[in-house]
């Protein structure tokens, strides 16, 4: 049951991950900035490793929140969807 209970939670944030990343990909947004926007204030840069983009990332972790916050409703209007069809 451990194992179970594991592996829906791995597959459960994998799946958010991926919606929040499709997301991010509509929207353009990114958590990396390039070299030549280092000097913004909002792009936090590490030299040769390459930079974070702190808004992106504040996008990042508030896309995930609203994905798992509506990710029930997502299961119940499916699983209502599926009994009503299935029984007409």
């Amino acid at each position: 049951m451990k194992t179970f209970v594991q592996t829906t939670c791995i597959v459960l944030v994998v799946f958010l991950f991926m919606q929040t990343y499709e997301t991010a990909s509509a929207r353009g947004i990114s958590v990396t900035c390039t070299s030549d926007k280092a000097d913004q204030p909002d792009c936090l840069f590490f030299g040769t490793f390459g930079g974070v983009d702190s808004s992106g990332v504040a996008f990042w972790v508030t896309a995930f929140v609203d994905h798992t916050i509506a990710f029930p409703k997502l299961v119940s209007r499916k699983v209502r969807n599926r009994i009503f069809h299935t029984n007409s």
